[in-house]
């Protein structure tokens, strides 16, 4: 616990959704999941989300982000009032640059109430706005006409291998090949210039998504480092300032491993310093971070820690967020203030 006076200061509200990819997830958790197949960010692009909660009570969204090379891009947590809908941009939660990137989007929401669909802002297609969709599938057919471009995600973290045959627009066969995804990557497929329909078929689950125009793939970012090493920020996004917060990281231990030196301060006043409260269990795969701050008052995105994370296999790593306080400067929960928390990477 941070403090004798925060701990009585603790509220009971804290939901948990874990990890997706390698974490068990609690049935009665994450009771709704959707996946956007084709995202775009930067470079004066971005993605809008639209969450609509028609339970009678909170909701919390799960959102993963990952490019087409399957590096995760970030994760967020976002609350939504009951009866009611928020909408916020993928540059909102995870920031832009001026390097457009694209890939898929995953969201688990605690409500079986919850819709999503987002749209794509900035581009010729802004005004479609388009339904996320609900699961991925091992099978499926789609009809094509000259120009799409199929777009083959594969949310595991498992490599995949689709195949993908052709029919003319007689439903005569054309032709088959295979597809091979790395996990939590996308890979384009050209289609036949004519009109006809293709069928899929995978051991494992895949998204599918046929692309409306082509457009040619952004350059790839420069390589942040060493494959297996990454930086990533867990910022508050609060109307209020943050006096403390205490949250749980729940992750797969058998993809990575920390000590005390991998959890550093943020950059934001008042949380600028290594946490005041840091407990990490590697074998259960959990790590506790708690901190508060009395001289400053951080409003907006207030980056409250760093964790240096050192994966023991390629890929990204994943993480569980469950959030068990914040308060303002005077120690009083602002949990129902609807404050959104991310980790984004930043290197």
């Amino acid at each position: 616990m941070i403090s004798a006076t925060y701990t009585r200061q603790r509220g009971l509200c804290g939901l948990f959704i874990a990890a997706m990819f390698g974490l068990a997830v609690p049935a009665s958790f994450a009771q709704s999941r959707f996946f956007i197949p084709d995202f775009h960010v930067g470079k004066g692009v971005d993605t809008q989300l639209l969450i609509n909660n028609r339970d009678g009570h909170d909701g919390t969204v799960d959102v993963w982000a990952f490019s087409k090379a399957g590096e995760l891009l970030g994760q967020a947590q976002v609350r939504v009032k009951p009866q009611a809908t928020r909408a916020f941009t993928l540059s909102e939660l995870f920031g832009s640059g001026s390097i457009e990137q694209t890939g898929w989007v995953a969201a688990f929401s605690t409500t079986d109430g919850s819709e999503l669909s987002y749209r794509i802002l900035g581009s010729d297609s802004e005004a479609d706005t388009r339904e996320a969709e609900l699961m991925p599938s091992r099978r499926a057919e789609m009809d094509v006409t000259s120009g799409r471009m199929l777009k083959l995600s594969n949310p595991s973290s498992e490599p995949n291998r689709v195949t993908v045959r052709t029919l003319d627009e007689n439903r005569d066969f054309v032709g088959v090949k295979e597809v091979a995804i790395a996990p939590f990557s996308q890979v384009e497929v050209p289609m036949p210039q004519d009109h006809g329909r293709v069928q899929l078929d995978s051991a494992m689950d895949f998204l599918a998504f046929l692309d409306e125009t082509h457009r040619e793939a952004p350059p790839l970012p420069e390589q942040r480092g060493s494959i297996n090493e990454s930086v990533m920020a867990i910022v508050i996004d609060s109307e209020v300032p943050i006096g403390a917060f205490q949250m749980v990281l729940k992750f797969d231990p058998q993809t990575v491993k920390f000590s005390a030196d991998d959890i550093q301060g943020g950059t934001s006043e008042g949380f600028d310093t290594k946490p005041l409260a840091v407990g990490i269990d590697n074998a259960a795969g959990e790590i506790r971070i708690a901190s508060f701050q009395l001289g400053s008052k951080p409003v907006g995105r207030t980056d409250v820690a760093h964790l240096r994370i050192h994966s023991l296999s390629s890929g990204s790593s994943r993480f569980g967020i469950k959030v068990e306080e914040i308060t303002d400067i005077k120690g009083d929960s602002i949990l129902d203030k609807l404050p959104t928390i991310t980790l984004t990477r930043v290197n």
